[in-house]
């Protein structure tokens, strides 16, 4: 039993299903795969609100998109309304046939049908837990975690999911299977009715091809530069369940807030580094006898990589915020280097 945290919890849905397959069965998943993305990326088959799984994308595209947007969207005067959906256990709800259908709809060769089907049906599972092992049990759906063709065949059932985009207006962004909607707005009124309106279409969506939104993890929040703008609260349901509004959410592992400042991802930033740095601190001792280039691989891995996640957001924070993150970076350089605090700083940086 693989947890999806490090927990000893009893609920089976806090573990993590893994499929082990032979070496040769991953040869093949990745010459099969190879094949498949070749075919849709010739056809321009998937959507380009989609930036997960696929090349010269990453989650950063969706950050700077949402962030570009909204301060456009500040300097009109309007209001932005941005939903975060959660899909309850998205691979493993992965409707076999469904699938199936989509891949023929969108003209896909025949032999990548056939093996696709055949690499899906009859699977079966087993749980161990110490010495005791269960009987098999068949998989009737879901594309397997941790095979290399199951991300781009959920790519391809999950890209026909409902998305508004008119520009100033609507926006929708996908990554894997993180949904963002995003509204554009003066009057509460117009946008709550517009947006429930999406919701009911996205409802649609998931019972027609059987996948689950968790309510209670889909949360709003709405961006605004007017600070302590408490009006701005809408009365969203999906499946009959309100969503609740959240002031600081976390998309793509950055922290948002109202006002689009990144105060809270900066604090994460600030905290985590000083955890690395006491780390640093130890090891950088004489004692352990770490040489130069050993001290800077693990500053690279435990702070310049967090720092390097969220570089593209600097442009927008303030002075202020960026200094702090700056004072980490002095701090560590000259706790590596053993330099005293009048050393040129510059010099470092130029160093490094």
């Amino acid at each position: 039993m693989i947890p999806k945290k490090k927990s000893n919890s009893s609920d089976p849905k806090d573990y993590r299903p893994i499929s082990l397959t032979s070496n040769l069965a991953k040869i093949s998943e990745k010459l099969m795969g190879l094949k498949l993305k070749e075919f849709l990326k010739m056809n321009k088959i998937i959507i380009k609100q989609q930036s997960g799984f696929r090349e010269c994308r990453q989650t950063k595209d969706n950050i700077c998109f949402i962030t570009q947007k909204t301060i456009e969207q500040f300097n009109r005067g309007k209001k932005v309304c941005a939903i975060f959906f959660d899909i309850a256990s998205a691979f493993d709800k992965v409707w076999h046939n469904g699938l199936l259908y989509k891949l023929i709809k969108i003209n896909t060769p025949s032999f990548i049908i056939c093996w696709i089907k055949n690499f899906l049906e009859n699977r079966t599972f087993r749980i161990k837990t110490g010495d005791y092992i269960s009987e098999a049990n068949p998989i009737s759906a879901g594309v397997p975690q941790g095979a290399a063709l199951s991300p781009i065949l959920f790519s391809i059932f999950i890209n026909d999911i409902p998305i508004w985009h008119k520009k100033n207006n609507d926006y929708s962004l996908l990554f894997a299977d993180d949904l963002i909607f995003m509204n554009c707005f003066k009057k509460n009124g117009n946008a709550q009715n517009h947006i429930n309106k999406y919701l009911r279409m996205l409802e649609k969506w998931l019972a027609t091809w059987r996948l689950i939104m968790a309510p209670h993890k889909c949360n709003y929040i709405i961006f605004s530069k007017f600070h302590g703008d408490e009006s701005s609260k809408l009365h969203l349901e999906l499946f009959k369940t309100k969503l609740e509004i959240n002031n600081s959410p976390t998309f793509l592992g950055i922290r948002f807030d109202k006002a689009l400042t990144f105060k809270n991802q900066i604090d994460y930033l600030q905290d985590s580094c000083v955890n690395r740095l006491n780390f640093l601190k130890i090891v950088s001792k004489r004692s352990y006898g770490l040489s130069l280039k050993t001290l800077n691989q693990l500053y690279v891995t435990l702070i310049r990589s967090i720092l390097e996640y969220s570089a593209i957001l600097y442009p927008v924070v303030s002075n202020t915020s960026f200094k702090r993150l700056n004072i980490s970076f002095i701090i560590t350089m000259r706790m590596i280097r053993k330099k005293t605090k009048t050393i040129n700083f510059i010099f470092i940086l130029e160093k490094t």
